[in-house]
């Protein structure tokens, strides 16, 4: 009798146990989900990061946004992202009162150049021809890097569209 006795505690601590490390391990998924971001394309840097509520807003900060669905639809279709459901994660190139130029098809805001504009994509396929303006209550989505799809091609966005700040808390090592 003590024999099984022994056995069935055991199977109820281990019971027990299963159903914590579960309980954990869940929990710490949606707290990462809730409060983190992991970015693998060449736009920013590639690594995780934590995020914020979006307060305070200046020109460079990283933030998680929402955009509309047709360019959503169409970012999925050309695969530059993986779904619908993608959000986008960029820094805030500009504001309304920011001074926008384009010279010789190079984007400049207040004189710093956040590189060319291109007309066809690594496809081949032509990208859409927008006019670059900031009016209140938006901002520019940018990045330094050459082939990153953002504001320069589907234009200002809402700020109301922020959904976090974002900060790099672990760079991925670069092959």
């Amino acid at each position: 009798m003590k024999k099984i006795s022994v056995n069935i505690n055991l199977c109820r601590r281990i019971q027990i146990m299963l159903f914590l490390t579960q309980f954990l391990i869940i929990s710490v998924l949606i707290y990462f989900k809730c409060n983190y971001v992991i970015n693998v394309t060449p736009s920013l840097p590639r690594g995780i990061y934590r995020l914020e509520k979006p307060e305070n807003l200046k020109q460079g900060d990283i933030v998680l946004f929402d955009i509309d669905e047709d360019i959503k639809e169409m970012m999925a279709e050309r695969k530059y992202i993986p779904n619908k459901k993608t959000k986008l994660l960029k820094t805030i190139g500009a504001f309304e009162n920011n001074k926008i130029q384009i010279i010789d098809e190079v984007l400049y805001i207040d004189m710093e150049n956040y590189g060319r504009i291109l007309t066809c994509d690594m496809e081949g396929r032509e990208l859409p021809k927008i006019k670059i303006k900031v009016e209140k209550g938006y901002f520019l989505a940018l990045t330094k890097e050459k082939l990153s799809y953002d504001s320069r091609y589907f234009g200002q966005i809402r700020l109301e569209k922020i959904e976090k700040k974002a900060k790099l808390v672990y760079k991925f090592k670069e092959k």
